[in-house]
């Protein structure tokens, strides 16, 4: 059984780096969107079995999108890794 990723990560290097990693799995379909705004557009349309998530987009956050994903029955339980090169104190608690 296929299982979809979906990475949203403006930073082309982080990008490339979680697509190496995905394609060691097998069954697994990886969609991919740079921008906040976008990418939240991309997972409600989509059937995601696991969000991997820049905490810092463009146009919308990471937090602003996992909050929203939240509030939607359907992703109420969907898996979320948050990720970030700019962790400051505080971030885990409000993430």
């Amino acid at each position: 059984m296929t299982k979809n990723v979906y990475v949203i990560e403006d930073n082309e290097k982080n990008m490339k780096l979680f697509r190496a990693i995905l394609n060691l799995i097998p069954n697994v379909e990886i969609f991919e969107e740079t921008r906040g705004d976008l990418g939240f557009e991309l997972i409600k349309s989509g059937n995601p079995d696991l969000v991997i998530l820049d905490i810092q987009l463009p146009e919308k956050s990471g937090t602003e999108i996992c909050t929203e994903l939240r509030k939607i029955e359907k992703f109420k339980d969907l898996p979320i890794i948050a990720v970030t090169s700019f962790a400051m104190k505080g971030d885990k608690e409000r993430i």
